[in-house]
């Protein structure tokens, strides 16, 4: 894949954002898209260009709502 203007605009965007959703909304394309060519290019390149945190706030949600959960079923004992 040939780094092109578009690219670049798309990574200047998303540093600046600090989020792929911001950044697409600015650009006007989808969040998908963004992060399909952002992507793309990382693995052209070999690098990771952003850390993509969205795994691991789904991880530290998915256990604060099991400690919920168990704090509820144990206070219903």
């Amino acid at each position: 894949m040939c780094l092109g203007l578009p690219h670049l605009r798309y990574i200047v965007t998303a540093a600046e954002h600090r989020s792929f959703r911001r950044a697409a909304a600015a650009l006007n394309v989808t969040q998908p898209t963004l992060s399909k060519r952002i992507r793309e290019l990382e693995d052209d390149l070999g690098v990771a260009l952003f850390q993509r945190a969205v795994l691991n706030s789904l991880r530290r949600a998915r256990m604060s709502w099991r400690a919920q959960g168990a704090c509820s079923l144990s206070s219903k004992r």
